[in-house]
């Protein structure tokens, strides 16, 4: 004779659904806790990396400039840019890069400064963002040099923003080498996240340009 399957029970069943929804409650629970973890973990680590997008990106133009803007300071995009000499400290850099060789010469002009950030973070009043201006296919009127071109009077070009959180306004640091044939930086990154403890990060380079000043 077959066996009848037997069903089940009124309490089987509920005992069964109340463990279903325990385990779907662990699971929940589980996954945001991972989600939390990934948050924080993004808050910590993506200024980081823009911090050294911004100095890469800075490193690279400077090895190929030509002129470092004599020192002064200069209104860019609303912001006082202060750039060095050898014995004194700027708070940025203006520089061009050569385009072409051969023809009527253009260049490209690069800004660097910092700027409060766009987005207060309560946490982190002071904290700074790291700008990138730069204007492409620009032409001296009467010469070959670039020591002609006026940075201030120029518009348009392109702007890179990294949300970088230099610490304050003196987190950005520039001085002119000795020699006059390069700029020395220093960047320094403070973050305090919602939870944990305060990082701080210190990046320095000195770039020596192609074709001196």
């Amino acid at each position: 004779m077959k066996r009848r399957l037997s069903a089940l029970t009124i309490p089987e069943v509920l005992v069964t659904a109340v463990l279903l929804m325990a385990l779907m409650q662990i699971v929940i629970t589980t996954l945001n806790v991972l989600n939390r973890s990934k948050v924080g973990l993004l808050a910590r680590t993506e200024p980081r990396q823009q911090l050294r997008s911004f100095v890469t990106q800075l490193q690279n133009d400077l090895r190929a400039a030509s002129f470092i803007y004599p020192p002064e300071t200069y209104q860019i995009q609303g912001v006082d840019v202060i750039v060095p000499d050898v014995d004194s400290e700027g708070n940025g850099l203006i520089f061009a890069v050569p385009e072409n060789s051969a023809g009527p010469p253009t260049f490209k002009i690069c800004y660097a400064f910092t700027r409060p950030r766009q987005k207060p973070d309560h946490r982190n009043p002071e904290a700074h963002e790291a700008v990138y201006y730069y204007i492409e296919g620009v032409a001296p009127t009467a010469s070959i040099y670039p020591s002609e071109i006026d940075p201030t009077l120029l518009s348009g070009g392109s702007l890179k923003v990294f949300d970088a959180y230099i610490d304050g306004s003196t987190g950005f640091r520039t001085v002119l080498t000795p020699s006059r044939s390069g700029i020395t930086f220093e960047v320094e990154y403070k973050l305090k996240p919602i939870k944990g403890d305060t990082t701080v990060q210190k990046l320095s380079s000195t770039v020596v340009v192609r074709n001196g000043l």
